[in-house]
This record gives C-alpha cells, structure tokens and sequence, in this order.
C-alpha cells in the first residue's frame, strides 16, 4: 500500500514540475508577446504621427496650388491666350484636314504616275524587241537581195519605231520630273505643318496631325 502512495505521489510530483515549467514558459512568452506589442504600438504611432506630417503639407500644397490656379484663372492676359491658341488649333485642324485632302490627290497622282510608268517600261521593252528584231534583218539584209521598195518599207517602219523610242523616252523623263516635283510638294507640306506645330509649344496640337507629317514623310522620301 505504501508502494502505490509513493508511486502517486511520484507521478503527481512529476507532473507538478511539468505544469510549473509550463507555467514558466507561458509567463516568459506572455512577456515576449508584451515587449512585441508595446513595438508595435510604438510603431504605429510614428507611422500616425508622420502621416499627419504629411497629411498637413499635402493639405497646404494644395492650397497654395489652388489659390495659384484661381489666380492664373482670373488673369485676363491667360483668358486672351487660351482665345488665340484656341483659334490658332482651329486653323491647325482646318489646315490639317486640307493637308489630308492634298496628300490624297498626290498619293492617287503618284499611284498613278506608278501605274502609268509600268505601262510604258512594257511598252518600251515590246519596242525595244521589235527594233532587235529589225536591226538583225537590217544586218541580215546584204546577204539577201531585196527589193528597192522592200527596203524602204523596212527603213521607214525602222524610222518609226525609232521616233516610237525617243517619245518614250520623253515622257520617262517627263515622268521622273513629276515624281520629283510632287515629292518636292509633299516634303514642303510636311515642312509647313512642322512649323506650325512649333508655334504652340505646348504639344496639345490635334492627335492626327503628327500622322500627317509622317505620312507626308513615309511618301515624300521612299
């Protein structure tokens, strides 16, 4: 009997310095927690106390910013500014949209020129294989007697291919001086716009007419 009082006791004993090492470990993390918190609310209060800082410059800047735009808004030399750039961006979106219209008619006149000087290269190459063709007759023609009137026939329609020839070649040139002049056009158009564009200073000019110049450019320039 004495045997099992003393093997509870034993047991109860053990699991006494368990709970108070328990205990001692609960009351240090209490502490822990304590000393975390008390940072935490330390921090807290900096970050409270910076943010009212910040919150009354905020709250005089954009006073100041306020009253400089009731000011500014009250000038009467801004009022007639904002007037004369108003009618200055009209006549900019005005010329734009006739600069559009322009760079339409040169682009068809170009694509035109295009098409019709693909014409005249087949037209000049189909020449250039007749007047081949002739020249090994005409060089052939010594080896083969001909008749007087054959031989006129020949140079005559020899002569007529040749006129053939230089017209074209005329109108090449002719062709290459218009593509010049009209690229000359486009690039005076691009620099006109350039230059009103600076006038504002401002970039607040309409959206598309920065596209126009680069058109202009891409087509003046290829």
């Amino acid at each position: 009997m004495e045997h099992e009082i003393e093997k509870v006791q034993s047991i109860i004993h053990r699991y006494s310095d368990q709970a108070g090492k328990a205990c001692e470990e609960f009351h240090l993390e209490l502490e822990r927690m304590k000393s975390a918190q008390a940072e935490s609310d330390e921090k807290v209060r900096q970050v409270e106390k910076e943010n009212a800082k910040l919150s009354s410059k905020l709250a005089r800047w954009m006073n100041r910013k306020n009253e400089e735009t009731r000011e500014w808004i009250e000038d009467p030399k801004v009022g007639r500014m904002e007037g004369e750039l108003k009618a200055m961006l009209d006549r900019l979106d005005v010329f734009g949209t006739e600069l559009e219209r322009t760079k339409n008619e040169l682009s068809k006149k170009v694509d035109d020129l295009d098409e019709e000087n693909m014409s005249r290269i087949w037209e000049e190459r189909s020449i250039r294989e007749e007047v081949e063709k002739l020249t090994i007759r005409v060089e052939k023609r010594e080896d083969i007697p001909l008749g007087y009137a054959r031989r006129v026939r020949e140079d005559k329609e020899m002569e007529e291919i040749w006129n053939r020839f230089r017209s074209i070649d005329s109108d090449l040139f002719q062709y290459h001086s218009d593509i010049e002049c009209n690229k000359q056009g486009l690039r005076d158009l691009a620099t006109r716009l350039e230059s009103l564009m600076g006038t504002t200073g401002n970039g607040s000019l309409p959206s598309h007419l920065p596209g126009h110049v680069e058109a202009l450019r891409g087509r003046g320039w290829r």
